[in-house]
Protein backbone atom coordinates (compact mmCIF):
# COMPACT_ATOMS: atom_id res chain seq x y z
CA UNK A 1 0.00 0.00 0.00
CA UNK A 2 1.87 3.22 -0.99
CA UNK A 3 1.51 6.05 1.37
CA UNK A 4 -1.32 8.06 -0.27
CA UNK A 5 -3.40 4.99 0.19
CA UNK A 6 -2.44 4.35 3.89
CA UNK A 7 -3.71 8.33 4.45
CA UNK A 8 -6.90 7.87 2.90
CA UNK A 9 -7.49 4.46 5.03
CA UNK A 10 -5.98 5.81 8.10
CA UNK A 11 -9.26 8.54 7.35
CA UNK A 12 -11.68 6.42 7.25
CA UNK A 13 -10.05 4.20 10.21
CA UNK A 14 -10.61 7.31 12.51
CA UNK A 15 -13.92 8.29 11.00
CA UNK A 16 -15.25 4.50 11.68
CA UNK A 17 -14.09 5.15 15.35
CA UNK A 18 -10.91 2.70 14.95
CA UNK A 19 -8.04 3.25 17.84
CA UNK A 20 -5.95 5.74 17.56
CA UNK A 21 -2.44 3.53 18.07
CA UNK A 22 -3.87 1.21 15.31
CA UNK A 23 -4.31 3.62 13.14
CA UNK A 24 -0.62 5.43 14.08
CA UNK A 25 0.62 1.42 13.90
CA UNK A 26 -0.51 1.33 10.11
CA UNK A 27 0.78 4.64 9.17
CA UNK A 28 4.12 4.23 9.73
CA UNK A 29 4.19 0.35 8.65
CA UNK A 30 3.39 1.91 5.49
CA UNK A 31 6.44 4.36 4.94
CA UNK A 32 5.00 7.36 7.52
CA UNK A 33 7.22 8.76 9.98
CA UNK A 34 6.32 8.82 13.40
CA UNK A 35 5.37 12.84 13.40
CA UNK A 36 3.69 12.30 10.24
CA UNK A 37 1.74 9.48 11.38
CA UNK A 38 0.64 11.78 14.69
CA UNK A 39 -0.25 15.00 12.12
CA UNK A 40 -2.31 12.92 10.02
CA UNK A 41 -4.22 11.24 13.18
CA UNK A 42 -4.69 14.67 14.61
CA UNK A 43 -6.08 16.24 11.24
CA UNK A 44 -8.72 13.47 10.52
CA UNK A 45 -9.80 13.55 14.15
CA UNK A 46 -10.14 17.45 14.20
CA UNK A 47 -12.54 16.61 11.10
CA UNK A 48 -13.90 13.88 13.27
CA UNK A 49 -14.98 15.87 15.87
CA UNK A 50 -15.88 18.85 14.30
CA UNK A 51 -18.62 16.47 12.30
CA UNK A 52 -19.91 15.13 15.96
CA UNK A 53 -20.21 18.61 16.88
CA UNK A 54 -22.12 19.49 13.99
CA UNK A 55 -24.31 16.19 14.44
CA UNK A 56 -24.36 17.55 17.98
CA UNK A 57 -25.88 21.08 17.58
CA UNK A 58 -28.77 19.11 15.00
CA UNK A 59 -29.76 16.92 17.71
CA UNK A 60 -29.82 19.76 20.43
CA UNK A 61 -32.47 21.81 18.14
CA UNK A 62 -34.39 18.81 17.23
CA UNK A 63 -34.25 18.15 21.12
CA UNK A 64 -35.42 21.80 21.57
CA UNK A 65 -37.98 21.80 18.87
CA UNK A 66 -39.57 18.78 21.21
CA UNK A 67 -39.29 19.69 24.65
CA UNK A 68 -40.41 23.33 24.12
CA UNK A 69 -43.60 23.03 23.25
CA UNK A 70 -44.24 20.34 25.62
CA UNK A 71 -43.09 23.01 28.24
CA UNK A 72 -44.98 25.50 27.60
CA UNK A 73 -48.15 23.31 27.34
CA UNK A 74 -47.66 21.96 30.60
CA UNK A 75 -46.66 25.58 32.14
CA UNK A 76 -49.56 26.97 30.85
CA UNK A 77 -52.00 25.31 29.00
CA UNK A 78 -52.78 21.93 30.63
CA UNK A 79 -54.60 23.94 33.49
CA UNK A 80 -57.11 24.72 31.01
CA UNK A 81 -57.19 21.88 28.80
CA UNK A 82 -56.23 18.16 30.48
CA UNK A 83 -56.23 16.39 27.18
CA UNK A 84 -53.79 14.48 25.13
CA UNK A 85 -51.10 14.77 28.19
CA UNK A 86 -49.68 11.46 27.09
CA UNK A 87 -48.40 12.84 23.92
CA UNK A 88 -47.06 15.55 25.12
CA UNK A 89 -45.13 13.96 28.11
CA UNK A 90 -43.89 11.52 25.08
CA UNK A 91 -42.86 14.83 23.18
CA UNK A 92 -40.72 15.92 26.11
CA UNK A 93 -39.33 12.97 26.99
CA UNK A 94 -37.94 12.24 23.11
CA UNK A 95 -36.93 16.07 23.42
CA UNK A 96 -34.79 15.76 26.69
CA UNK A 97 -33.15 12.80 25.26
CA UNK A 98 -32.11 14.54 22.23
CA UNK A 99 -31.23 17.76 23.80
CA UNK A 100 -29.12 15.72 26.58
CA UNK A 101 -27.29 13.66 23.41
CA UNK A 102 -26.71 16.65 21.82
CA UNK A 103 -25.37 18.33 24.08
CA UNK A 104 -22.87 16.06 25.67
CA UNK A 105 -22.30 15.26 22.14
CA UNK A 106 -21.10 19.04 21.80
CA UNK A 107 -19.05 19.35 25.00
CA UNK A 108 -17.01 16.37 24.72
CA UNK A 109 -17.52 14.63 21.15
CA UNK A 110 -14.25 11.84 22.41
CA UNK A 111 -16.85 9.97 23.78
CA UNK A 112 -18.82 9.29 20.97
CA UNK A 113 -17.02 5.97 19.46
CA UNK A 114 -19.63 5.22 16.92
CA UNK A 115 -19.26 5.11 12.77
CA UNK A 116 -20.14 8.25 11.64
CA UNK A 117 -21.74 6.54 9.29
CA UNK A 118 -24.61 5.50 10.96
Amino acid sequence: MSPSDARTNARARIMWGDDESDVRRQLVEHGLSESEADSEIHRHLAERYGLIRKRAKKQTFIGMAFATPAIIYLLFLFRRDGRSIGFVLIALGVGIVFLAKGLFDYIDPKRNSKNLSE
